[in-house]
This record gives structure tokens, sequence and C-alpha cells, in this order.
């Protein structure tokens, strides 16, 4: 078998339950709604009850979208299957057949794929990124994914929050908690978004808001509700601050339920790499705010016998530092072809390999 990691890029198109958790502007809730706006125009005693109804209401949606796209990346895979049989491989209209690409010393590119190497990783996306990684940013991201998944297998909760690193999103959560709540009531409030948010930086401090509702204190919850529905600077960083504060190894609700929001504690056990260790990084998201990054990502470790891949990764640079946190993780064996094989003979084996079999590769990730 060949191309592993070209049909791990197709497997991450088609199967909505392996891509990333990217999220579209026109979704139901939004960042400025972070502790439910709905349950801002109810009584402060209810607000709890309204802002956890919401954040369950939401994942529903979620779950519903997902089956959606499930049925869709079926019927598609199907479809695909049989273009394929009719089609010979040298059809021009399908460009995961083509066998045109351009080599230009570690990036290869063709019309739909840009493949680079960067010391010991592989970056991977189909070119339909906002902003592009620069090689420390990807060396960065790729330790700094591994620190994250070992943090989460050990007994010290607080240093595995700490890891996240979500008081770094505090002043964007204030801006575009503020911009929402100047704009919600706009009738093209979801084209003003498009217009004016970087929408990966909107999309992951969203999906922070949620996580913050899962586990964060009901006080700071009903604290923030009120302070959602006004533009007052003050009151909204206040707010903000004390949710992102209480979101802590001591608080009952963050106990309850960090093991089912995160990676934390999910009896995986710590990875130990070798100096041979290869990254394949795949963006599907990624946009920039100023020098501040933020993208959405999947990452695949090849290391000896064993595969690991980290998916579902929401991750920003902000000011410097890192953050992120994982939504699931998977250890398999490693690919038979690369056994042995360093990150540059992987590179290569791809650029060559890459158009070779590819359908029989996309069936088989799609099973």
């Amino acid at each position: 078998m060949t191309k592993k990691i070209l049909a791990a890029l197709m497997a991450l198109t088609m199967c909505a339950g392996f891509a990333g958790c990217g999220k579209d502007a026109d979704k139901d809730t939004d960042a400025s709604k972070a502790a439910s706006s709905a349950a801002a125009d109810k009584e402060a005693d209810s607000s709890a009850d309204e802002a956890t109804t919401d954040a369950a209401d939401s994942k529903a949606d979620d779950a519903e979208s997902k089956a959606d796209k499930d049925d869709k990346s079926d019927s598609k895979a199907d479809s695909d299957s049989k273009a394929d049989a009719a089609d010979s491989a040298a059809d021009g209209d399908n460009p995961w057949t083509a066998d045109i690409g351009k080599r230009e010393g570690d990036v290869y590119e063709t019309d739909f794929l840009k493949m680079r190497l960067v010391d010991n990783i592989i970056s991977v996306d189909q070119k339909d990124l906002s902003a592009e990684m620069t090689d420390e940013e990807l060396k960065t991201l790729a330790s700094a994914v591994v620190e994250h998944f070992n943090t989460s297998c050990g007994s010290d909760m607080q240093a595995f929050i700490d890891n996240m690193g979500l008081g770094l999103t505090v002043d964007g959560m204030v801006e575009i908690s503020l911009a929402s709540a100047e704009h919600m009531d706009d009738e093209n409030y979801d084209k003003w978004i498009e217009e004016n948010m970087v929408i990966e930086k909107y999309n992951i401090i969203d999906s922070i808001a949620d996580l913050l509702i899962e586990l964060g204190s009901d006080e700071a919850v009903i604290e923030l509700s009120g302070a959602s529905t006004e533009t007052n600077e003050e009151n909204m960083t206040k707010a903000i601050n004390s949710l992102y504060d209480s979101v802590n190894a001591n608080a009952d609700k963050t106990k309850e339920n960090l093991k089912s929001q995160t990676l934390w504690d999910q009896g995986n056990e710590a990875i130990t790499l070798s100096d041979n260790a290869t990254f394949v990084i795949y963006p599907s998201a990624c946009g920039r705010d100023g020098d501040d990054l933020y993208t959405e990502l999947n990452v695949m470790i090849l290391d000896g016998d064993n595969e690991y891949d980290i998916m579902d990764i929401n991750a920003w640079i902000v000011g410097g530092k890192v953050g992120m946190w994982a939504g699931d993780f998977l250890k398999t064996d490693n690919y038979e072809e690369y056994k042995g094989m360093d990150t540059r003979a992987i590179f290569e084996y791809e650029i060559a390999n890459m158009f070779t079999e590819v359908e029989d590769e996309t069936e088989s990730a799609a099973e």
C-alpha cells in the first residue's frame, strides 16, 4: 500500500468524524453568546440553567449536523468511486488522480494540494487556507501537541488546564463579545461577521466559549450572561476573566466535566518519541490576526512501529505563546513502508507514489 499521507488527507476530507472541528460563520452559537445570549433576557437566577440548556442544544445541533455530513460523505464516496471507475486515471477533471505536480526544493504542489518538508515535519493542506504557518510555527505546534497530549495523561489536572492556555484568548473574547453585542441585532449579522472578523479566530473563540460554559462555574456563567448584553468593556472584561478563573482543578464543575470535554484522563499512555519520529500536520483552517495565529488541525506522528493520531485540535499562538486542546486520539500500527524511513525519505516516497492506487487508499481510509 502506498501514499498513506495523501490517503489520510482524503480521509480527512471525506469523513466528518475524522475531520477537524471547524465551524462556519453562520452557526447558531457565537462568541457574543459565550454565556448563552438566550439567557440574557431572563432573570439572573435562571441564567445558569438557560446557559446549560443552550450548550446542550448546541451539542445536539452539532451531532445532527455531523450525522448529515456523514450521510453526505458516504454518498460522495460512493459516487466518486463510480466516477473513478468510469474515468481514466489521467482525467484532468479528477484532481485526486491527476498526475501533475511541481517540485521546488522541499515544497511539492499540485492544483489542489501543497506538501512541505520542514525538518521532521511534513505539512499537507488543500491550498484553501487563509494563511500559511511559518516553519517555526509548525515546529512550535508539533512540540506543543505532544506536550498537550502527555499532560492529559498525567495526574496533575491543574497542569493540564494551564497547558491549554485558554487565558491567552481573553482579549480576543472581549473584542469579539463586545463587537457581537453591538451588532447581534443587525439584519445581516452573519455577513457582518464574515466581513469584519478573522473567521478562524472567531470560530476558535466561539469553541472556547462553549468549553468555558461546560467547565466554568454557574455563577461566572450568569455574570457573563448579563455582561454579554451590553457594550461596557470594563464589565465584559471582568466577567470574562471571572469565567476563565473559575476553570480550575479545585472547582467541582471543572472536575465533573473536564474528562468529557477534553483528552484529560482518557486512559491513554504518554507518548515517548524517538529522534526519528515524523510529524504530519494537516491544517484544515488557518488565519492570522496581526502576528497571532489561529488554526484547526490534525496531527499524525509516525515513529517506529507506531502511528499516533491526535485529532480535532484547536490551537492558537498569541503573543508568542501557544495554547490548544485536542478532541480525539487514536494509536495504531505504523505503515509498513515507512518503518525505518526518516522524514525526508517519507516525503520523497510520497511524491514518487502520490497518485498510485489512490482510489484503493481512499476506500480503505473511508472504511
